[in-house]
């Protein structure tokens, strides 16, 4: 490798010019000061190589593997994206190996230079596309602050894009304007290109299956046809898989023929589709079904030929989904995402075996998940802690699913409050 611009290969046995020999002796000097102070030493980035790059630090030329830089991919081709960006960039690390003759300075850059970040949802941030995959691009967005907090790699799925094209005409090492939304499950960053979809890939989505939510139905403007719209943003689709309901599915089909536009009914979200950004829906509420049957009345009428025809007509073409659902139903919808004190009561079984029993306001069972943020419990964890609990404790639970006769909550353990548990 050379280092130095005086070397070719006629002039190797005579050496830099005396000045600039000096010079040499006096850098080398002064490096071998910085390094006995045993600190970090700045060097910036200059002439990318196969496997790192060649560097500058206090005059003298060196070298740091892409290993050893201050953050690491997993594939070469990453680096060579980014170089033009890294480019004079300035980063700290300490000398790996140092040899006079011939002169060799080695770095590793792997020492602590950076603080931590907290990116803002939905906020817009710059950044560099470091590799394409076949589901989409991993981009770096530390560009963002000029490498200052050092690599921020986020994955975009290229869903996200307009059309097949605009993903296809994108390429690693240029710049591309995203939006962060959040952290997955596998601690891997998020982020999209606008500020729509974001439940659907930060895992949020996984959350709703299982719970009943409000369907409103709508019309395709394009088609006519009647829609599901849950929660007021999802699109959904009605399972007519009869192994799932108590009735035969013919009455539900014909309960769904009989829906208008802005009825609101009650469904449980039994599966969420990704890939097609939907939410599978079971209609859980039969007394909704029932009253949608009251829709369909018997008609008599004369046809044209003076003959008489049966059929049914819907007398209350105005007539919403309203009051249709029983009181205590629609007082437990409302609880949904609220955080309620829920009561501990210790009872006995008949085999006299001691039992929890949870209930909120006094008025409701229910049924408790016990969740912490760091660590994953198992049967026997929440067997341990469910033993602990006394006799008139109160639980803070955020409701998460109503079903028939119990409400299911989520009890969110702290730390301290867990290590207590499980000692």
């Amino acid at each position: 490798m050379k280092l130095f611009p005086w070397i070719n290969n006629k002039s190797k046995e005579e050496g830099p010019p005396p000045k600039q020999k000096d010079y040499l002796k006096k850098l080398v000097a002064d490096f071998e000061s910085l390094m006995a102070r045993d600190e970090n030493i700045a060097f910036r980035v200059k002439i990318i190589k196969p496997h790192g790059f060649l560097i500058k630090t206090n005059g003298l030329y060196g070298y740091v593997s892409f290993q050893f830089m201050p953050w690491t991919y997993k594939n070469i081709s990453c680096w060579t994206a980014i170089f033009p960006y890294l480019k004079r960039k300035t980063f700290f690390g300490r000398v790996y190996r140092f040899k006079k003759e011939p002169l060799s300075i080695v770095f590793n850059a792997q020492v602590p230079q950076f603080k931590n970040i907290e990116l803002t949802e939905n906020e817009q941030y710059d950044g560099i596309i470091i590799k394409k995959t076949g589901n989409g691009a991993l981009i770096d967005i530390g560009f963002h602050y000029n490498w200052h907090y050092g690599s921020i790699p986020g994955y975009i799925d290229k869903s996200e894009f307009e059309d097949k094209s605009q993903f296809e005409a994108i390429m690693p090492g240029e710049i591309i304007q995203t939006r962060y939304w959040g952290i997955h499950q596998n601690q891997n960053l998020i982020l999209g290109l606008t500020c729509e979809n974001t439940e659907w890939f930060n895992g949020k989505i996984d959350l709703l299956a299982g719970q009943i939510l409000p369907v409103e139905i709508t019309k395709n403007k394009k088609n006519g046809k009647l829609e599901y719209l849950v929660d007021g943003k999802f699109s959904g689709t009605m399972c007519l898989n009869k192994n799932i309901y108590n009735f035969p599915k013919k009455r539900l089909a014909n309960a769904l023929k009989l829906l208008k536009e802005s009825d609101t009914i009650h469904c449980e979200i039994i599966e969420v589709n990704k890939k097609k950004k939907t939410l599978l829906l079971k209609w859980e509420m039969e007394n909704e079904i029932e009253t949608m049957m009251r829709r369909k009345t018997p008609l008599i009428v004369i046809n044209e030929k003076n003959k008489i025809e049966f059929g049914y007509s819907n007398p209350n073409s105005n007539f919403m989904i309203e009051n249709r659902i029983s009181h205590e139903t629609a007082e437990k919808l409302q609880l949904i995402d609220k955080t309620l004190s829920v009561l501990v009561s210790k009872t006995i079984t008949r085999a006299g075996k001691n039992k929890n029993r949870y209930t909120i306001n006094n008025k409701y069972n229910a049924k408790v998940y016990f969740s912490n943020n760091r660590y994953r419990l198992n049967k026997k964890d929440k067997k341990r802690i469910e033993e602990q609990l006394q006799d008139g404790d109160f639980l803070e639970c955020i409701v998460v699913k109503i079903a028939k006769n119990k409400i299911y909550v989520k009890w969110e353990i702290e730390d301290d409050e867990l290590i207590r548990f499980l000692k």
